[in-house]
């Protein structure tokens, strides 16, 4: 049956509405990204999975020969194959505007589920990779990595199509009941497939997808979930921007302010003079906003893993690398009121701003580096490097203090200060 040029022209507005609204989130995304790697993350991350991979391998060959090692797989891979679902960059005004056309969105969403099952494919492959090492550690031999990945992928296809579904449902117990269905399924079709082989898994995969159709076989069905496709999406959305702001300043995300008035007590050690004007207004700013939590966060990541990693390389290149990152983050501090007009007329000079944001990240940033040295040379074999390693790790945040932080915030304030010092 042959397309009417109406429909032609919508499937086509739908797809190019999709692109767009694709390209956009891709910019945006990479914009924090480039702040993520700018900040020495990759570096972290490379470091964390090259030791994670040595201690993997360390574990492995101690683990007895009656461990479960079926029972660690399926509590690992079920919930990868099962969970995530299709990422739509819905926006709420499409509750109105696109509900006219919904019936002529398939080029929309088929866009979108190509997307996510990209972005799952990559978990999916995550979890596998993590769980192979174990599997074949015990039976080894039994099948190749390429057709479980493949396996795999075409399960998890088929979970991601099923959520689709699941999200028109009218009824949302029912849509409850069948992710929880989907769940314990996926753990006994893992089983299956994992301790019997492939095509066990298989036959286990095709009874599962008889009984899914057949529980959603005469519910109420939209013709696209547009509530709960608006509520993951604002979900979902809301927690890359989280995972953003770990690292940079999101103004999408606005910044909730927090009281801790147990920390507030801090800033009335200060007499109300005119030099400690900016001291009272960037410590209360450090205080109350997310840039506090990201910096405990950041020092109680840094403590476990200079605490926690066993091999001596790698605690080292932690406990120099996370106070590095730390002091990265907090020198956000000197931007976060380059958009408050007000401070222009505040008759003080502006290189006590300089020295207000030092005075306040220098502390904190030693602090950290201290505290991972303390852990480190509790926990590290005794020998001229992990005495030499804390030194220097100090050594390294007091340069970047003095030759790149100052520098930077006497440039940013002092020069748009003109003369008014």
């Amino acid at each position: 049956m042959s397309l009417s040029k109406p429909e032609v022209t919508a499937g086509r507005t739908a797809g190019q509405l999709w692109r767009r609204r694709f390209t956009s989130f891709v910019q945006e995304s990479l914009t924090y990204w480039r702040d993520v790697a700018r900040g020495g993350f990759v570096l972290v991350l490379v470091a964390a999975v090259i030791g994670g991979a040595y201690e993997y391998g360390s574990v492995l060959r101690r683990l007895p020969d009656d461990f479960p090692d079926l029972w660690v797989v399926m509590l690992i891979l079920a919930p990868a194959l099962t969970f995530g679902g299709v990422r739509t960059l819905l926006k709420p005004a499409d509750r109105v505007f696109l509900v006219p056309m919904e019936g002529r969105l398939g080029p929309y969403f088929r866009g979108a589920f190509r997307y996510s099952f990209i972005v799952q494919a990559g978990k999916t492959l995550a979890a596998l990779t993590l769980i192979w090492p174990l599997y074949v550690h015990f039976h080894p031999g039994v099948q190749p990595l390429a057709g479980a990945l493949a396996t795999a992928l075409a399960v998890k296809a088929g979970h991601l199509y099923a959520d689709w579904q699941e999200m028109r449902l009218v009824s949302l117990r029912r849509r409850t009941a069948l992710v929880w269905f989907r769940l314990a399924a996926a753990a006994v079709c893992v089983w299956a497939w994992f301790r019997y082989g492939l095509g066990w898994g298989w036959l286990s995969v095709g009874i599962t997808v008889m009984l899914w159709a057949f529980l959603l076989y005469n519910s109420r069905l939209f013709t696209v979930g547009w509530d709960r496709l608006l509520q993951r999406e604002a979900a979902q959305r809301k927690r890359l921007y989280r995972w953003f702001r770990w690292f940079t300043d999101v103004p999408q995300l606005p910044g909730p302010v927090r009281r801790r008035s147990w920390l507030g007590l801090l800033s009335r050690r200060l007499a109300v003079r005119r030099e400690h004007t900016f001291t009272f207004l960037y410590e209360k700013t450090l205080l109350r906003t997310e840039l506090f939590g990201m910096y405990a966060r950041l020092l109680l990541v840094g403590l476990l893993l200079v605490g926690f990693v066993s091999e001596l390389w790698l605690k080292s290149l932690f406990l120099a690398a996370v106070p590095l990152l730390g002091l990265v983050q907090l020198s956000a501090l000197g931007d976060a009121h380059r958009y408050t007009f007000w401070l222009e007329l505040y008759p003080v000079e502006r290189r006590l701003q300089t020295s207000a944001v030092l005075g306040l990240v220098a502390p904190l940033a030693v602090l950290q580096a201290a505290l991972q040295s303390i852990v480190y040379a509790l926990t590290a074999p005794h020998g001229v490097w992990s005495a030499l390693m804390p030194l220097l790790t100090l050594g390294a945040v007091l340069l970047g203090l003095r030759f790149k932080l100052r520098p930077s915030l006497q440039r940013k304030f002092e020069r748009s200060g003109g003369a008014d010092g």
